[in-house]
């Protein structure tokens, strides 16, 4: 028995190759048939690879996760729980604004809605600094790159664009990838 065949034939196994793949790549190889079914008869089999797909994260998981890290600036967070975040807060703003104008109806109550937006604000400011922060140190920029919004106008453009930046491959000063961190989704 060849034990060079036998591993290619484990390897092409664990790989998710069928018996008849291996087959053809073999013959194709120049091995003769004979040694093929030999191998194939001698060869042990390997219990078939769990390939599921990980668990899928949904939005409000990403929204939940930015109030979990309620004020740790350390770390990485990827550009799917920084916009995630970015989009929660939209839409529960737009929620409060109607509840607001639906209490104090319409114009009259011009002061009870701010106080509305106002509490809201108060709510999100830290939370949404900590994930911008994360998101800055995903691109591997320090955390005081978020002083570029005291430029006008082109500052936060500068760091919008930042946020829209793909992760940093490999794992920086601010720890390791998090799509390769078990994180994936």
């Amino acid at each position: 028995m060849n034990q060079e065949l036998e591993n290619y034939i484990k390897e092409s196994k664990n790989s998710g190759f069928t018996d008849e793949q291996i087959k053809q790549e073999l013959k194709k190889a120049g091995w003769q048939e004979n040694d093929i079914n030999q191998a194939f008869d001698y060869s042990v089999p390997v219990p078939p690879v769990n390939v599921s797909k990980p668990e899928k994260k949904s939005f409000v998981y990403y929204y939940i996760e930015g109030f979990k890290k309620y004020a740790d600036f350390n770390g990485r967070s990827r550009r799917k729980e920084y916009w995630f975040f970015v989009l929660g807060n939209l839409i529960v703003g737009i929620f409060i604004f109607g509840i607001g104008l639906i209490i104090v109806g319409g114009n009259r109550g011009s002061l009870a809605l701010s106080i509305f937006f106002s509490a809201f604000s108060l709510l999100i400011i830290i939370p949404s600094l900590a994930v911008l922060i994360r998101r800055l140190h995903d691109t591997n920029r320090s955390g005081l790159w978020w002083f570029l919004n005291l430029i006008p106008i082109i500052g936060g453009i500068i760091l919008l664009i930042f946020t829209f930046q793909d992760s940093n491959p490999n794992s920086n000063k601010y720890g390791p990838n998090p799509k390769l961190n078990g994180n994936s989704n």
